[in-house]
């Protein structure tokens, strides 16, 4: 080839080379802008006509995985990192996410070390990615080593690949000492950070505010977290920082803080957290705020994590049994448990009473056999068996020998008051087990006889195995130092024969009386608005 032919077949490569850049730039542009099926087809037609393009092929793949087509975009991630390319360590790395989101750990590692063999431009991403796998399998201490080898790369100056700075590293190394409750490393690795951008700041803000949250600071941990959200940008960290402050004033019991900060967070529906609705309507029932925690609990039924679907189905049906909507809550429970194959034991037994308490006994023992069936040797399968003594007790069925079951079940058998009264002494005035404590000189068979006449259900909670009761009793008693002025008892569904009572803090639900006197407020604050609401219309009809 003569001299002029190659500087012709180079220039040639050169067009062609701009070409296909300008194409895919153009493809790029219109997925980025949303016209995913549009950009799509072309991307999918440049791969066909450039087979040997690693670029082509990185792109269509980060199409698969944005789709969560994990066996595509494996496929094409396989193609980049098998050439001898500048995109080889990008497609590694993408390769390894594919096989983390398919849950082969091991393959993935493989991929992050070999795409830090494989470097050329010194990029740290990839240390960070190893880090975060590492995170995610609790091996804390191997997640620092490796963040702590990105700390001897020098990425090269101007490339794209190299975005991620050390000061980045050092930000999760802080991170991590944090997570290891290394507080004071932590906040030595965060003064050792430079925010060179505004995102940078947020961030070590956001860390100082968590470094002082897990040292019980509360006070100190507020202004940090006020920096960060002052952002106009309602972004990740935003919300974890408004999420942080609603917990940091749970801690110092300013409960409309709290509340505040969660009804931001509810009512921005990017917010990436979906136990919102559960933290909300348990800081409203702390506020007595039933009818508006109530509203909330209804929300988190929607939620997608299981726990937080559980613990709003048993709030809200505990609420409404509360109101005395029996049926309301059985259909409440119903609609969540029948929809689970693994079983949320709380609410079951919530539900086999609400069925108990209609008496629906047959439903109530159907219920009783699917949980045992589901989880046969489960520790709180006793649970079930007291409620099926509880319904055979109903129905006037063969009960078992009393002697040789434990306390609760003995006592539905057959009661017997100086059992239950050796029980409370033993546990609370002997103070045996560590609990609340009676004063030493109580006598328990006369506060079994105070009791009884407040056993009604203005003072009732919550029906559970047993029913239970909140009963004002000024210095009750004491635990760790703290006087407590109520009393908790609990007896054998509709009886007052008590099987236990102990000295207690005021209840986080409500009992019926206070929900009955909040609700009522509510109500004749309403009827007083539209008392008000008349008077002036009618005197603007006088004028």
């Amino acid at each position: 080839m003569t001299k002029r032919n190659k500087k012709t077949y180079h220039k040639d490569q050169n067009l062609e080379k701009w070409a296909k850049i300008k194409e895919l730039n153009s493809i790029k542009t219109l997925i980025d802008s949303g016209k995913l099926s549009k950009g799509y087809a072309e991307l999918a037609k440049y791969v066909e006509r450039h087979p040997e393009d690693p670029y082509g092929h990185y792109l269509y793949g980060k199409c698969f995985l944005d789709n969560n087509e994990l066996d595509c975009a494996q496929k094409e991630f396989e193609i980049v990192a098998k050439q001898d390319s500048k995109k080889r360590h990008s497609g590694l790395i993408s390769l390894a996410r594919v096989y983390w989101l398919k849950g082969d750990k091991d393959s993935a590692r493989e991929y992050y070390n070999e795409a830090i063999e494989d470097n050329p431009y010194g990029s740290l991403l990839v240390y960070l990615c190893l880090a975060e796998l590492e995170n995610e399998d609790k091996n804390y201490y191997s997640a620092l080593n490796t963040l702590y080898r990105a700390l001897d790369v020098e990425p090269v100056k101007g490339h794209s690949e190299v975005a991620i700075t050390h000061d980045d590293v050092r930000l999760r190394i802080a991170k991590n000492l944090l997570a290891l409750g290394d507080y004071s490393a932590a906040s030595l690795m965060v003064e050792s950070i430079v925010a060179s951008n505004p995102t940078l700041e947020r961030e070590l803000y956001f860390l100082k505010a968590e470094i002082n949250k897990s040292q019980e600071n509360y006070e100190q941990a507020i202004p940090y977290l006020e920096m960060v959200r002052t952002s106009e940008e309602k972004d990740k960290i935003y919300y974890q920082a408004t999420m942080t402050l609603a917990m940091v004033y749970k801690q110092l019991g300013k409960i409309s803080e709290e509340i505040a900060c969660l009804e931001e967070l509810q009512q921005n529906t990017i917010c990436p957290y979906d136990d919102v609705p559960l933290l909300l309507g348990m800081a409203l029932i702390a506020n007595k705020d039933y009818a508006k925690a109530k509203a909330a609990f209804k929300t988190g039924l929607d939620a997608r994590d299981f726990n937080v679907k559980n613990q709003s189905a048993y709030y809200y049906s505990a609420l409404q049994l509360l109101e005395k909507d029996n049926t309301g809550a059985i259909i409440t429970l119903k609609k969540v448990i029948d929809n689970q194959t693994t079983p949320y034991r709380i609410n079951y037994i919530s539900l086999i009473r609400a069925l108990y308490n209609q008496g629906n006994y047959e439903e109530a023992r159907h219920y009783i056999e699917k949980i045992c069936h589901i989880s046969p040797d489960n520790e709180d399968n006793y649970s079930f068996i007291r409620l099926q003594l509880l319904l055979d007790k109903s129905q006037g069925l063969p009960l078992p020998n009393r002697e040789k079951k434990p306390y609760i079940d003995r006592q539905f058998i057959a009661y017997d008051l100086d059992e239950a009264i050796d029980l409370v002494t033993n546990n609370h005035l002997k103070n045996t087990f560590g609990n609340s404590a009676f004063p030493s000189n109580t006598d328990i068979r006369q506060v079994f006889e105070d009791v009884k006449p407040f056993l009604v259900e203005e003072n009732k909670l919550l029906d559970n195995i047993v029913d239970e009761y909140e009963v004002f009793y000024p210095n009750a008693g004491y635990y760790e130092g703290r006087v407590y002025n109520h009393l908790r008892v609990k007896t054998i569904p509709g009886t007052t024969q008590i099987l236990s009572l102990y000295p207690s803090e005021e209840s986080f639900l409500p009992t019926n009386g206070a929900l009955k006197e909040t609700l009522g407020y509510e109500k004749r604050k309403e009827s007083s608005k539209i008392e008000r609401f008349n008077r002036r219309f009618a005197k603007q009809q006088n004028l």
